[in-house]
């Protein structure tokens, strides 16, 4: 992925089909040297940056559905893919997921993929714990309890290839020793007249048996 425009913000055009400035190591928030940002002063901290990738789907991709999940980006996220805004999150510390398969090229074509990020830390709203964008320049005794701030996607980032039907999510709940509740959410498919009929079956093993 390459990322751009640290002093940008959401009023500019989103930059489609632009080489971008510079190169960045997701998912690695841009302080971290693993990211290969890594500014050096407080001033360098980008709170509002681009992100853009472009891809091609695998052969076997082909007729079924493709879900874009990002792990964590921290704050702000704006996510488009082929100049169409699929997903808009905020919250730094949870996961999202997006069906952008009606948003992709046909089988073959290059796909792009652009990710607003806007990461204010301590001096927006949103929860920031320690972190503090002064700590780069000030690295003294008034910032030993605070760290830096980790902006932009910092958890991993991946493309599912799912069919048109599929479960999207399993959740266990064990209450006590002697009650397991397994809660089961799944994505069928529909027409404009019926309702799918597919069955979801769920199995439950104690012990083994």
């Amino acid at each position: 992925p390459l990322l751009c425009c640290p002093s940008g913000n959401f009023s500019t055009v989103p930059p489609f089909g632009r080489t971008l400035s510079r190169s960045i190591l997701v998912p690695y928030p841009q302080e971290s040297c693993l990211s290969g940002v890594a500014p050096r002063s407080s001033d360098a901290v980008a709170m509002r940056s681009w992100y853009r990738l472009t891809f091609t789907l695998p052969a076997a991709a082909s007729g079924r559905r493709q879900l874009l999940h990002f792990g964590a980006v921290d704050w702000h996220a704006t996510v488009f893919v082929n100049k169409k805004m699929v997903a808009n999150h905020t919250g730094g510390y949870d996961g999202f997921t997006a069906d952008v398969t009606d948003a992709l090229a046909a089988h073959g074509g290059e796909n792009e993929l652009l990710v607003w990020v806007y990461d204010p830390s301590e001096t927006g709203p949103q929860p920031s714990g320690k972190q503090r964008l002064g700590v780069l320049s000030n690295p003294g005794e008034l910032w030993t309890i605070v760290y830096t701030s980790s902006t932009g996607i910092w958890q991993t980032v991946w493309l599912e290839t799912v069919g048109v039907e599929y479960i999207s999510d399993v959740a266990v709940d064990q209450a006590s020793l002697d009650t397991v509740t397994i809660n089961v959410s799944a994505v069928l498919s529909t027409t404009a007249n019926s309702l799918s009929t597919t069955a979801v079956t769920v199995t439950a093993l104690d012990g083994g048996v």
